[in-house]
């Protein structure tokens, strides 16, 4: 019960730091993505199970502000979090670098599965990869790894 209570917890305040402060923080008009970093961070320290969960609840969670394309984001969330539960900290036990690369790639993963179910953008999928996914992907690990730095000088030995 108490790790539902921090998932919600890290959800819900990512969901508010992303809809209020983050708008903010854009670089080019690329920001990071807050609930997709956090999402990777739960499925690296607690699993695919824990991911798949989080991923459909959070994603019906930010479906509910456009109904037209519910499941849409529990689906992208559930793809980039189980690539990134795969190497979920029970499995490997994975360095700094290899983190940066796993949330580099999980942001590509839920970008991308968003790109092929809405379809075109107006723009080639490689001016979509090269110009939003990537910057973004970057940003998103950035503060994925902060989200993991501020998780290991809480909680820096135990179990999650």
């Amino acid at each position: 019960m108490r790790k539902v209570i921090i998932w919600v917890f890290i959800i819900l305040f990512a969901i508010t730091l992303q809809t209020t402060m983050i708008p903010y923080l854009s670089i080019a008009g690329v920001y990071p993505d807050l609930v997709v970093a956090s999402m990777m961070v739960i499925a690296l320290w607690y699993g695919r199970l824990a991911a798949i969960w989080g991923g459909f609840f959070t994603g019906l969670l930010l479906d509910s502000w456009a109904p037209n394309q519910l499941g849409l984001q529990s689906m992208a969330l559930i793809s980039a979090s189980v690539f990134v539960g795969l190497f979920d900290h029970k499995r490997i036990n994975s360095g700094p670098i290899a983190q940066f690369f796993l949330f580099l790639l999980g942001s590509v993963v839920h970008d991308l599965v968003i790109f092929m179910a809405v379809g075109n953008y107006g723009t080639s999928l490689i001016t979509f990869i090269l110009g939003q996914v990537i910057p973004r992907a970057l940003f998103t690990a950035m503060f994925g790894m902060a989200i993991v730095f501020m998780g290991h000088q809480v909680h820096p030995y135990g179990r999650r």
